[in-house]
């Protein structure tokens, strides 16, 4: 497997995991907010806020945002690797091998993940494992 190849193979896992997780994370937040508090939120949004959740941080779990910035930087540093280890020719089975390692990985995450939310019906059980946070906190008094 050459150079692009690999690139090839990283980038589309990359595409494949990004979507799906946003899809999880985005299914989170419209499970935990009504329509009102979302567009509010949703107002104004930078492209950061957009990349790492930032508006959401108190709605999202904060393992499953630990596991999304995990997953942009190992995809990202992957193919970083891969681009060394082909510019100063270390060695020639660690980018295929990593490649593969990171579609292993990418896959046995999104089986995990179908089947902690599997159900029959349309809606995903996300009641099953996230609780849902009811009302506001509480204001801080000085």
């Amino acid at each position: 497997m050459n150079i692009y190849e690999q690139l090839l193979v990283l980038t589309i896992l990359f595409i494949l995991s990004f979507l799906q997780f946003r899809g999880f994370l985005y299914g989170i937040i419209h499970y935990q907010m009504n329509k009102s508090a979302y567009k509010k939120r949703k107002k104004h949004k930078s492209f950061k806020d957009w990349l790492f959740f930032t508006k959401f941080r108190d709605v999202i779990p904060k393992g499953c945002i630990r596991f999304y910035i995990f997953l942009i930087f190992l995809h990202i540093g992957a193919a970083a690797i891969c681009i060394f280890c082909s510019l100063l020719k270390c060695s020639q089975s660690l980018g295929p091998m990593l490649a593969k390692y990171i579609m292993y990985f990418d896959y046995s995450w999104i089986i995990i993940l179908a089947l902690l939310f599997w159900t029959r019906g349309q809606k995903t059980p996300y009641d099953r494992w996230i609780t849902k946070k009811r009302g506001m906190k509480p204001k801080k008094h000085k």
